[in-house]
């Protein structure tokens, strides 16, 4: 009964699926980029290209996308990049 506990709980443990850079973005507090609504997120997690969107302090521009990476354009010199670091050891 141990080893079947022990062989289901490995299992569970294994299959669980990692964080995406759509759902964080997603979740991001309004404090860090005000202003943008849940949909323009959106809009800008869903095109696959180059998005620009109207932004109430100009524009924000999708310049690169990954599964664990995002960088935006929020102005003519400032930028925002998010990115999920991978969990070694559980540490």
């Amino acid at each position: 009964m141990k080893k079947i506990v022990t062989v289901l709980f490995i299992f569970i443990a294994t299959s669980a699926f990692p964080q995406k850079i759509d759902d964080v973005f997603k979740t991001m507090p309004n404090s860090i980029l005000p202003g943008l609504s849940d949909g323009n997120r959106t809009m800008l997690l869903v095109d696959t290209g180059k998005t620009v969107i109207p932004y109430s302090l100009g524009e924000i521009e999708k310049l690169a996308y990954a599964p664990d990476f995002l960088k935006i354009k929020t102005s003519g010199i400032g930028s925002t990049q998010l990115k999920l670091l991978p969990l070694i050891n559980d540490t």
